[in-house]
C-alpha cells in the first residue's frame, strides 16, 4: 500500500522532472520576454511621469 504510494510519487516526480527539463528553454524564453515587456512599461512610466512633471511645472 505504502510502497504503492511511494513509487507512484517517483514516478510522477520523474514526469515532471522531465517536463521541466524539457520546457525550461520555453520557460526561460518566456521569463525573459515578460521580464523586457515589465521593465520597458517601468521605463516607460518613469519617462511619461517626467514629461508629465515637466508640463505641470511649465503651466
Amino acid at each position: 500500500m505504502f510502497r504503492g504510494q511511494l513509487l507512484r510519487l517517483t514516478r510522477s516526480r520523474l514526469k515532471i522532472r522531465l517536463f521541466v527539463r524539457l520546457n525550461e528553454d520555453a520557460m526561460l524564453k518566456m521569463l525573459k520576454f515578460w521580464y523586457t515587456i515589465w521593465t520597458d512599461s517601468a521605463l516607460y512610466g518613469q519617462y511619461s511621469w517626467i514629461v508629465l512633471k515637466a508640463i505641470a511645472t511649465q503651466n
